[in-house]
């Protein structure tokens, strides 16, 4: 286990090397006036550090050697990621189509029924918050513009407005 953390650990961090390298050629601008990589070079200085932390960490703990972890932990792991990586999927097919707050309360109640099972009241309810307040987040405060599918969006901010 310690080898995979190793190389893990070195994989990021050449990965976050290599975002630094790619902010730069972008342009980091000023703290003031930030440039197009600026975003890039901080993430890719992130990640080098937590890396590097990482391997620190794994270097220095002892080896446990005879316990092997599995990728998956419970016997239906895999079944969750699929269920999960599918919907995902079907989102990013479907947003243009049906729009952003059918396909995301559809995806939503999904992923609350099916990967964590709760009633569907809850489900539902969850959703329809988690819906209307990344709506009222992105769209409304942010002026993200989301595909209108069958609901118009506009329509709704004119009727909230």
């Amino acid at each position: 286990m310690r080898f995979y953390d190793f190389v893990s650990t070195l994989a990021f961090c050449i990965l976050g090397l290599l975002v630094i390298v790619g902010g730069i050629r972008l342009g980091f601008g000023h703290w003031n006036d930030p440039g197009q990589g600026f975003m890039a070079i901080l993430s890719g200085i992130t990640l080098s550090i937590l890396s590097v932390l990482w391997l620190a960490i794994t270097l220095v703990k002892k080896s446990t050697s005879g316990t092997t972890k599995t990728f998956f932990p419970a016997p239906d792991s895999y079944k969750k990621m699929i269920l999960t990586l599918l919907p995902v999927v079907l989102y990013a097919l479907l947003l243009n189509k049906l729009g952003f707050l059918i396909t995301t309360f559809l995806f939503l109640i999904f992923l609350f029924k099916v990967i964590e099972p709760q009633r569907w009241s809850k489900a539902i309810g969850t959703a329809f918050i988690a819906t209307v307040c990344s709506f009222c987040l992105f769209q409304l405060w942010l002026n993200v513009q989301f595909p209108d599918g069958l609901i118009s969006i506009y329509w709704i901010k004119k009727w909230i407005y």
